[in-house]
């Protein structure tokens, strides 16, 4: 059909005549598969895209009990414990490492290395370390 003109009485006749041609054809071809059969399912099949499914872009949020969340913070709270061996060692850990930082706080770096120049000091000369030299 030319696709400036438009559709005419005559036109739609010769469309009917075409559809019960095709129609007759199929009959015989019922009979015995043909070339024609399968270019005609051939035609008659859509091609389209993969369907995939799709979610919904957003989540809904789900609404939250006031009594769920009283739930989670009392199991928040009832934790495992510790044992009284535990809270010992950790007690005792903590006073050695209070122990140590007082110590160390008491003595300036000054004061150290005089302590350390005097130990040098009493040392004889054999802990020394020896010289070491390629040309000699």
């Amino acid at each position: 059909m030319d696709k400036g003109r438009s559709k005419s009485p005559n036109d739609n006749k010769e469309e009917e005549e075409q559809t019960v041609d095709n129609e007759e054809e199929g009959i015989q071809s019922a009979k015995g598969d043909t070339a024609d059969q399968k270019t005609n399912e051939q035609m008659l099949l859509v091609r389209t895209g993969l369907k995939l499914k799709r979610g919904t872009l957003f989540k809904k949020k789900r609404s939250v009990d006031p009594k769920t969340i009283d739930l989670t913070i009392k199991k928040e709270q009832e934790g495992p414990r510790k044992t009284k061996a535990e809270l010992a060692f950790l007690k005792r850990q903590e006073e050695t490492a209070f122990d140590r930082l007082s110590k160390r706080a008491q003595i300036s770096h000054r004061e150290k290395v005089e302590k350390f120049n005097k130990q040098m000091e009493e040392l004889t000369e054999f802990n020394d370390i020896p010289k070491v030299s390629w040309t000699k």
